[in-house]
């Protein structure tokens, strides 16, 4: 993966520049996907938001959330037989008890980033895949630790994948 940190002081151009990016990227043949930070989001929530878009899942009702995200997974060539499962509980945190949540709540944010950077991963390695995080000094602290951990999970996964950061210190 590559990764493009866009800092500096509000109004310099930050937006404007990552959009232009992702225009340049689509007209090219990769897919962009932009998650909007904001003050006290749920964990990972932006990034919820935006997978559910992508895969055309929002609205979904409940019950029926765990075919369509097997059917969309399978069609984009994503994931295992437990894929949908562990992306499920990202999209939709309240559809049921997960014993791993209550046991160590650690454990279960790092599960929960790997699950996130492992679709991120598949999607970039069947095409160019951008992946624009807003304003993510106010973003909620798993998607900051997501952020994180990109340099470090990118040496051994994540080729195609260019994460463009704004920051505004």
């Amino acid at each position: 993966a590559s990764i493009l940190l866009l800092a500096g002081p509000h109004g310099i151009g930050k937006t404007r520049l990552a959009r232009h990016l992702t225009k340049v990227a689509r007209d090219r043949g990769a897919r962009c996907l932009e998650v909007a930070c904001g003050d006290a989001e749920a964990p990972l929530s932006g990034i919820a938001r935006t997978l559910d878009d992508f895969l055309d899942t929002r609205g979904v009702p409940a019950d029926q959330m765990p075919g369509r995200l097997a059917e969309v997974l399978s069609r984009e060539g994503i994931g295992d037989d437990r894929t949908p499962a562990e992306l499920l509980r990202i999209l939709r945190p309240s559809t049921g008890g997960d014993p791993a949540r209550e046991q160590d709540a650690e454990a279960y944010s790092n599960y929960r980033i790997q699950v996130v950077l492992d679709v991120l991963a598949q999607l970039a390695a069947r095409s160019p895949l951008v992946l624009v995080i807003e304003d993510a000094e106010s973003g909620d602290p798993l998607t900051q630790a997501l952020v994180a951990r990109v340099p470090l999970w990118s040496r051994d996964r994540g080729k195609g994948l260019l994460l463009v950061v704004t920051w505004t210190p």
